[in-house]
């Protein structure tokens, strides 16, 4: 017995010492572990010249999911509650047999984990993305020791898990230390209008140009909207869910309808709060992730005063929780990655971030301080010496893409305070794109371009229509607006269109009076 207990004192002092050192990483071994042998069993795996080994489902299983007893319990530990990061290393038994199943082709298995009293959660073990190291993600410990119970996927050997402390991005003292002299205004809405602009936005409902447009919000915010609930099982990304909160959120905004207004806070709070990514990692996930922090943002800014305390609350808790995963990390100064090029340079901060940290500043000013500072001191000034040549320095596809997130930065600062922070020759750069039109519809090529030329037997048309929005109501450009039309309009994004839409600016397809040729 006192054998046992100085063999456990000093497993505990191993794992409390492994964490004194910044980044120490703990490895659990899961045949270890507490193992319900009525569903799991100890079984070796060969993996190259070695053999490891770990913990397979017995096959068959009885229930479902996370509802049935967990396969393995493992009791982890670390020196302080916090947040640390979870790494599983795992092996598939048949891989001729995942192959074949695959209908993907990423070959994903996927595992269940519980944390203490935290809600269970999905996460990826193995994928031909990661293959047998799969980071888990972000695990909150409320104590110093914690149960994990995990639920194992078919065909697969689990056989370590890895535990570190997680070490958010390191702001530069610069904008540590920065005061912002531009600030949000004190009054509500802030995005995409403020007081003196919201009766205009509302008046151009009428317009006949908006007809369409405006209609399809109402019809869609008047529409109940049956969203499945369950504070206890996580939910990933909806998008037709967020463009009913958004389109609900507006139509609160233009008609003060406090009962679809109502509506709108209730599924964005419920929505954020079971919002999980999980550990996916292949494809450009962080838009997704950005785009559900935005809609939630319209909401906290635009049904403000229908939200309690405890709501407002709630939803900061969220935002601040699902910041963290996206690319740039948070605060926003993770790795190589820059507002000024790269994917920095879309979504990430000058829309997601920013419409974030304005919603939130009166109760919680931190996140606008980093965001302006990136915006104000990085780019503005940036674009400023570039923007003297009106040619996107990265070319006609990733320049059209990026520079449509970099106008609404220039929008969401110029509704909100009533003038522009960006300099005036941004107005400028959108005749690029004009001028490197080709006749048969496609553009000449510049930089690295992802679009395709052409869609089975037709020619295709280049286009960006959202950006082109952004450009001609910005500048009020008839020219600009008509390139906008000849790509089709903006028929998915209904609000953004009435948004910023002048129906008194009267297109013009006419080229003809443009100097034949441009200097960049």
């Amino acid at each position: 017995m006192l054998h046992k207990a100085i063999l456990v004192t000093a497993f505990v002092l191993a794992a409390v010492f492994s964490f004194g050192q910044e980044h120490a990483e703990r490895v659990y071994f899961l045949h270890k572990g507490k193992i319900n042998k009525e569903t799991a069993l100890r079984k070796k795996v060969k993996e190259q010249n070695s053999e490891k080994t770990g913990v397979a489902l017995r096959d068959p299983v009885k229930g479902d999911g996370t509802e049935r007893p967990a396969d393995v319990v493992m009791e982890l530990i670390v020196p302080e509650p916090g947040t640390y990061v979870l790494t599983a290393e795992a092996y598939p038994i048949d891989p001729e047999k995942l192959k074949k199943e695959d209908t993907t082709g990423m070959r994903t298995l996927k595992g269940g984990f519980k944390l203490g009293a935290s809600r269970p959660t999905e996460r990826i073990v193995y994928d031909t993305f990661r293959g047998s190291k799969q980071e888990l993600g972000k695990f909150e410990f409320s104590n110093t020791r914690e149960k994990l119970n995990i639920w194992l996927p078919g065909n697969l050997v689990f056989c370590t898990l890895s535990l570190t402390p997680y070490a958010a991005p390191v702001a530069p003292p610069e904008a540590e230390n920065y005061k912002p002299t531009v600030l949000p205004s004190s009054g509500r809405p802030r995005l995409w209008v403020n007081q003196e602009s919201l009766p205009t936005v509302r008046k151009r409902l009428q317009a006949a140009e908006h007809k369409d447009a405006w209609e399809k919000v109402k019809a869609n915010a008047l529409k109940p909207y049956h969203f499945d609930f369950n504070i206890d099982r996580e939910l990933f990304y909806d998008e037709k869910l967020e463009q009913a909160i958004e389109q609900k959120a507006f139509f609160y905004l233009v008609t003060e309808d406090r009962t679809v207004g109502e509506e709108a806070v209730d599924l964005a709070a419920k929505y954020l709060s079971v919002l999980e990514f999980g550990n996916v990692s292949y494809g450009d996930i962080t838009r997704e992730l950005g785009r559900a922090i935005y809609t939630g943002a319209l909401v906290y800014d635009w049904c403000y005063d229908l939200m309690d305390g405890d709501t407002k609350a709630s939803m900061r808790k969220d935002f601040r929780r699902l910041v963290r995963d996206m690319e740039i990390g948070w605060p926003p100064f993770y790795g190589v990655e820059s507002i000024v090029n790269g994917h920095g340079n879309e979504a990430q901060i000058c829309r997601d971030m920013l419409s974030w940290s304005l919603a939130v500043y009166d109760e919680d000013p931190e996140p606008y301080k980093y965001v302006s500072y990136t915006i104000l001191e990085q780019l503005v000034p940036m674009r400023k010496f570039e923007y003297q040549s009106p040619r996107h320095n990265q070319g006609v596809d990733y320049g059209a893409y990026r520079f449509g997130w970099e106008m609404h930065a220039v929008w969401l600062y110029y509704r909100m305070l009533g003038y522009p922070v960006f300099d005036d020759n941004i107005k400028n750069l959108p005749y690029y794109w004009l001028y490197m039109r080709l006749p048969d519809g496609y553009m000449l090529r510049d930089g690295d371009m992802f679009s395709v030329k052409n869609q089975g037997s037709q020619p295709i048309y280049w286009k960006q229509p959202q950006t082109m929005l952004l450009c001609y109501a910005y500048a009020n450009d008839p020219l600009l607006k008509g390139e906008f039309e000849r790509q089709g309009g903006l028929p998915d994004n209904p609000v953004l269109f009435l948004l910023l839409d002048d129906p008194a600016l009267k297109a013009k397809s006419d080229l003809s009076g443009l100097p034949l040729t441009k200097d960049f």
